[in-house]
């Protein structure tokens, strides 16, 4: 209950972002050493509490340009002018984590530089505690430290705005040079903030994968550059702007006005069915498209993507509406060969129909689907949002569309973006389409862009701040011995702050093997010998968590050529998460088997396990469910096994455990 409690008041006090995550225990162990210094009386409990409460605001409101100066000045002049004087090393251990916060979160280089001036002045206060020459060095050390965190904090904001004008890049769509979907939806989020009636119209080229397949890609780009060339010339004296969507789909959005209307006229009259000639050998090339078009309504539409979400919707029925006559008889040859999967429900939603595409897709006959509860297809976090949906569907008669993850014959979890769209026979739904788009590629793609920027961004800067970091944390952790063994009075707070080192030490190390190139393995070894040395490792730690090892070896184990010293690092975090994952107690299961050309390593736990949701977002950085950890430690897993050209697959149900297996190359 206390540990929640604290937990709690931790998350509030400190937001949980990837910088705050260093700086958190550097704030920490400066305000425990404030208060091991001065809790010996009354007043020095107070002056020592108060400055860690200044301390923590600093943090805390670090995005106010105003509020960071003023509370980082107040905190050092508190430090200089207000501390009692304590001893010499006393006074350094405050300091030098201090200028390292500054460091960290001044962006103006020259303020960590003035701080550490004026700190080596103010050392003069101590004249007398030590002799000259001690004196002197100490001054000497504060200004090269004070310089080196100015050139810290010149080279983080260089790396600031490298990055600022990469993201200004990506507003440009590279092929086109049309504006990007974020630059798209940034304009018109502004027009909709300004209060003015917005019109977004989408645009889906009709069979650009026949193009592609026809004529090759290089052809399908020229197609698209074309399409983008009047598009632009179109949109020139409107207050709007075109951008790529992504492929082959455009996106308008413009202020509406009465004349806009007429944009969207002249643009399907203009390059609706018309001809696009690559080469006079060639016959030219139609172009067809289809549209979906949205407006907002001042004062109910708040966010620009409300309008995209209804455009798609609209795009559908057009396409229903121009190219997908009614379910009698007339689309068997569209129904068989189209390569999504389509499904046809009755009135009731009894299955009428599932083309061959819905077929491969499911691993399902039509007659076994018939047999199933449909629920059982979809996992269980989507099934009261289908149910939404659908009920909304009927209640509105227009089509829904969402986005769930369905369940294959096989057990394979597929995600995929679903349109249901009534079919209306004499103005009754008579029926129903649901017409599937496998996402799963896109869904990669879109996680592995997530965690390749985090990775990005981390791995130039934690660089640069790891290789500086070295020698202040070298400093603090001898200081904070020396000050333990010269200190009369035994006091809890020394091991805080060394356990906040050595906290700092692990991000920092984990922070480097995740952000530079990993060197290629080429020593052999055993693994079953590196398994054995790990569980000695772990031991003591099982047998106060009442963890029991199993170690089976299936049958001969040959070397496996890589680093050893990387792998341990790997089988390290996972074993210690499955000794954290079974708080009850219990046997880890630890397998090695020889199959085919590779080692596959088991490591089964029977804790409290994951569910798919958290399944999901395992392995990127700064992404984890324990409250103390930085969140990066899979992710240099992961890193470390993909260097040796292997796998890593997890599975894992709620209550139940979690099983990794490893597979390397042998």
């Amino acid at each position: 209950m206390m540990k929640a409690g604290l937990n709690s008041i931790w998350r509030m006090v400190f937001p949980n972002d990837g910088l705050d995550m260093l700086v958190r225990p550097l704030a920490l162990f400066t305000a425990s050493c404030s208060i091991a210094s001065l809790y010996h009386d009354g007043y020095g409990l107070f002056i020592s509490a108060l400055f860690s409460l200044l301390l923590i605001m600093l943090v805390r409101f670090r995005s106010s340009p105003t509020l960071l100066y003023v509370l980082s000045s107040a905190t050092l002049g508190m430090l200089l002018l207000v501390f009692p004087t304590v001893q010499l090393y006393c006074f350094l251990l405050i300091l030098y984590p201090l200028l390292l916060i500054f460091a960290l979160l001044v962006p103006n280089p020259i303020f960590p530089f003035a701080a550490g001036f004026l700190s080596a002045v103010f050392l003069f206060r101590f004249q007398g505690q030590v002799d000259n020459t001690e004196l002197w060095a100490n001054v000497f050390a504060i200004l090269l430290n004070a310089l080196v965190y100015s050139l810290l904090t010149r080279m983080m904001r260089k790396l600031l705005k490298e990055r600022n004008e990469y993201r200004q890049m990506s507003m440009i769509d590279s092929l086109t040079g049309l504006p990007s979907l974020q630059h798209t939806l940034i304009f018109g989020q502004k027009l909709v903030e300004k209060g003015l009636k917005v019109r977004v119209i989408l645009i889906d080229l009709d069979y650009f994968k026949q193009i592609n397949d026809t004529y090759g890609h290089m052809i399908g780009n020229k197609v698209i550059v074309h399409f983008a060339s009047q598009l632009g010339q179109m949109m020139q004296g409107w207050n709007g702007t075109v951008g790529r969507l992504g492929g082959d789909e455009f996106v308008i959005v413009m202020e509406a006005t009465e004349d806009s209307k007429a944009l969207l006229n002249n643009i399907e009259q203009r390059l609706n069915h018309s001809q696009y000639t690559f080469s006079p050998e060639q016959n030219p090339i139609v172009l067809s498209f289809s549209i979906g078009e949205a407006e907002s309504e001042p004062g109910a539409t708040t966010n620009i993507e409300q309008l995209m979400h209804k455009a798609d919707l609209n795009m559908y029925e057009y396409k229903m509406r121009k190219r997908i006559p009614m379910m009698q008889g007339q689309t068997d040859q569209l129904f068989e060969l189209s390569p999504d999967p389509i499904s046809t429900f009755d009135g009731q939603g009894n299955l009428l129909d599932l083309n061959p595409a819905a077929q491969q897709l499911l691993g399902y006959s039509v007659e076994e689907f018939r047999s199933l509860i449909y629920t059982q297809l979809i996992v269980k976090e989507d099934q009261q949002a289908v149910i939404e949906a659908f009920s909304s569907m009927i209640r509105r008669g227009s089509p829904a569309n969402f986005e769930m993850t369905v369940i294959s014959k096989s057990g394979e979890l597929i995600p995929v973006n679903i349109m249901i769209i009534p079919i209306y026979v004499s103005h009754k739904i008579a029926g129903y389409y649901a017409i599937s788009k496998n996402i799963l590629e896109r869904k990669k793609a879109e996680n592995e862009s997530r965690t390749s920027d985090k990775i990005e961004v981390l791995s130039r800067i934690a660089t640069r701040f790891s290789e500086e970091i070295r020698g202040p944390l070298t400093v603090l952790s001898g200081l904070t011995r020396l000050l333990q063994d010269q200190s009369p009075h035994p006091s809890s707070y020394y091991s805080i702050m060394h356990r906040e080192i050595e906290r700092i030490e692990l991000i920092s190390h984990e922070v480097m093997l995740l952000s530079r190139p990993m060197p290629e393995p080429t020593t052999a070894f055993n693994p079953v010998q590196l398994i054995e040395e790990i569980i000695v490792i772990l031991d003591t730690r099982a047998l106060m968590a009442n963890v029991e090892w199993e170690l089976l070896v299936r049958n001969s184990i040959p070397s496996i050529i890589g680093d050893a010293k990387q792998l341990k690092i790997a089988f390290l975090h996972i074993m210690n998460n499955a000794i954290e994952a079974m708080a009850k107690g219990g046997k880890i299961q630890i397998e090695l088997e020889h199959v085919g050309d590779a080692v596959l390593i088991r490591i089964r736990d029977h804790g409290v396990g994951m569910d798919e949701q958290r399944l999901r977002k395992l392995g990127e950085p700064f992404v984890t469910s324990k409250t103390d950890r930085v969140g990066i430690g899979l992710a240099v897993t992961l890193k470390i096994v993909e260097n040796h050209r292997g796998s890593v697959n997890l599975c894992s149900e709620p209550d139940l455990g979690t099983t990794v297996e490893l597979k390397l190359p042998s």
